[in-house]
């Protein structure tokens, strides 16, 4: 995986609604979405560029007090 693309994971990790520029094509502003996994405290987050049509999916977890 290409640096940047891990950076862009970082920053939509914490920031689901940062605007970030493809930093492949450096066309498209990605996009995210969240997908819930029913019966546990997990999501997975994707990201994505309409433009070029990469994706970073990754998945995370909370708590009950966040």
């Amino acid at each position: 995986m290409d640096n940047s693309w891990i950076k862009v994971g970082i920053i939509f990790a914490e920031k689901p609604n940062a605007k970030v520029i493809c930093p492949t094509c450096n066309k498209g502003v990605l996009q995210v979405t969240d997908t819930y996994i029913a019966g546990s405290n997990t999501y997975e987050r994707c990201v994505f560029c309409e433009e070029c049509s990469q994706k970073l999916c990754m998945r995370k977890t909370w708590s009950e007090t966040t």
